[in-house]
């Protein structure tokens, strides 16, 4: 029995030292443990040589059994404790290693961030800052981290970041603070932080912890936002956005509230077909249809707004979709039209009297002229007699001068009355315009040959340049020679003797382009835009010494006109008159051909 006892005393001692040694290991406390470790062997040795004494009957050594049985529990409990101890400190490497591991992948995580990430004491000293923090500094850690996180801050600033911190509490650590500075350069910054303190067991702070980013983008954006949104609130276009799905209005700005009379919380729950009394629900539908099938971009269109007091006027609306808005909203900008309408109106009947006064103007003129011509055709016939004297001499010479005058003069007002007569009908469109073929220069030859006489007698020179290949022009014979027998007229009339006329004719884009070109008096620049228009004279003291109403440009124009053409006059005072007649090459199939 107390062999058996040794024997198992012994062989716990020497697991025991085993295990101290692999302690060494587990722990790193490799001086304690050997020492334990050579105790339990010593002791290990020592039950081992009375064991043997034991077994080898030594008559000296007499073991104690009780003394024996305390040995070897001691024994097995130190076993035990070694085991157990081992066990603890297995454990506390273990959960040494996952915490190193978790520093780690914490400081891993914490630099990758793009947010600024910094920790300070309660007064202020730095103990960490994360990579984006000394970016954004333009510092590297050593020279940030130790010194003050206050150093840099205004008092009031400082003051508020002391208030935020003291409201922090282990319910509610974390707040947000947002700070505004100028840099050296001066650029306004925003920031937002958000801070946390970080607590013991025992409630007390041990660190600040602060995550922040810089907003200065989305600030400068919110800036803008408000501007615009007063520019909008304030401006007198009235300005909607309503719902996309309910058509309910949500914003409506201040010149549309002013208009209709309604308050923001009223119109809250109106659409636009409760202010627009001539458009049904299905036909505000159809209206927007292009816009959400995206055919249109913006819609445009008329209508008319009733007010709260049952008062319409006229608007134009721009409406536009804006899909982006989570809702989707329609915006809507319109201006009061009320104001154009009436001037449209007013402005409709004043063309009314216009043309009818014009109309009675040219129905007077008509009758007037019709009403002269019997009288001068009497005048005429009568002077012409007396003038061949069929009835014998007239006696004095003074009768046949008198006789003369008083012929010319009837032939010149009887010219007066046919261009008053030619421009009325042409007003009133009874001119008929009967288009045929004709070739450029027969037409201008045979012009030409009409006033040849005319320009000799003033020593002016008459010349043609038609280039060759010219198309035909398809135009009314009678106005085609008015036409240039009137700008040839007026030319040689305003010219000097010795002076030059000069006719051309070319194709240009598809048109006939003539020109009258003469080195005459010329027309002043205030006197140019008013030269076409009727009894309106090209030089006052010119026109004084020349005979004529003032119709012949006007005619010109108007017949011009009357063939899909242009008229346009550029002159110099001194120097000379050039008229551009432009008329269409091709308008439609020739009747028949003629030369002029």
């Amino acid at each position: 029995m107390t062999t058996s006892i040794l024997l198992i005393s012994a062989v716990l001692q020497f697991t025991a030292a085993g295990l101290a040694m692999r302690l060494v290991s587990v722990t790193g406390r490799w001086w304690a443990w050997i020492l334990i470790a050579l105790a339990l062997t010593l002791m290990g040795i020592r039950r081992s040589i009375t064991l043997y004494r034991a077994v080898s009957n030594d008559a000296t050594i007499s073991p104690d059994l009780t003394a024996e049985l305390v040995a070897l529990s001691i024994s097995a409990l130190m076993v035990v404790g070694v085991l157990l101890i081992g066990s603890i400190f297995g454990k506390i490497k273990r959960t040494q290693h996952n915490l190193d591991e978790a520093k780690k992948q914490y400081q891993a995580v914490v630099e990758d961030q793009t947010e600024m990430i910094s920790r300070h004491l309660p007064d202020g000293t730095r103990t960490f800052v994360n990579e984006s923090y000394c970016k954004y500094y333009g510092k590297t850690k050593d020279q940030l981290i130790g010194q003050s996180a206050y150093a840099e801050m205004v008092p009031d600033d400082l003051k508020r970041l002391k208030a935020v911190y003291s409201s922090l509490t282990p319910d509610k650590p974390t707040s947000e603070f947002e700070i505004c500075y100028s840099t050296p350069n001066n650029e306004t910054v925003w920031q937002l932080w958000t801070k946390r303190a970080i607590f013991d067991d025992v409630g007390r702070v041990t660190e600040y912890q602060s995550v922040g980013r810089d907003i200065s983008i989305h600030k400068r954006t919110e800036t803008l936002n408000a501007r615009l949104g007063r520019i909008v609130e304030r401006a007198l276009n009235e300005v909607y956005v309503f719902d996309a799905q309910t058509f309910r209005f949500l914003q409506v700005n201040l010149g549309a509230r002013n208009n209709l009379k309604y308050t923001m919380e009223e119109l809250r729950d109106l659409t636009p077909v409760d202010i627009k009394p001539n458009i049904t629900s299905q036909q505000f539908e159809d209206i927007i249809k292009p816009l959400w099938d995206k055919t249109e971009d913006k819609i445009v269109f008329e209508t008319v707004h009733r007010r709260k007091d049952g008062s319409d006027y006229n608007v134009e609306i721009h409406l536009q979709l804006i899909d982006a808005e989570t809702p989707p909203v329609f915006v809507a900008i319109i201006q009061d039209i009320t104001a154009r309408k009436h001037a449209d109106a007013s402005l409709r009947l004043a063309l009314e009297d216009a043309e009818r006064a014009n109309k009675a103007k040219s129905e007077f003129l008509a009758t007037m002229s019709h009403e002269f011509r019997t009288p001068l055709n009497a005048i005429l016939g009568f002077s012409e007699m007396m003038q061949a004297e069929y009835f014998g001499p007239l006696g004095s010479k003074n009768y046949n001068e008198y006789t003369n005058d008083i012929h010319d003069s009837g032939v010149h007002m009887l010219s007066l009355v046919n261009d008053v007569l030619d421009l009325s009908a042409i007003e009133a469109g009874k001119r008929a315009i009967v288009k045929e073929a004709i070739t450029v220069d027969g037409l201008l030859n045979s012009c030409i040959r009409n006033v040849k006489s005319a320009a000799q007698n003033r020593s002016i020179t008459l010349s043609v340049d038609v280039a060759n290949g010219q198309p035909v022009l398809f135009a009314d014979r009678r106005s085609g020679i008015q036409i240039f027998h009137n700008l040839l007229s007026n030319a040689i009339k305003f010219t000097p003797p010795d002076g030059k006329i000069s006719v051309s004719a070319s194709v240009v884009d598809r048109e006939i382009v003539i020109k009258v070109m003469d080195t005459g008096i010329g027309i002043s620049t205030d006197q140019l835009p008013h030269i076409a228009e009727p009894f309106v004279q090209a030089n006052a003291v010119a026109h004084n010494t020349q005979e004529g109403t003032g119709l012949g440009l006007s005619i010109v124009k108007s017949l011009v006109e009357a063939h899909g053409g242009k008229l346009n006059i550029d002159s110099e005072v001194g120097k000379g008159t050039t008229v551009t007649v432009s008329l269409p090459s091709n308008e439609g199939e020739p009747h028949h051909r003629s030369s002029g």
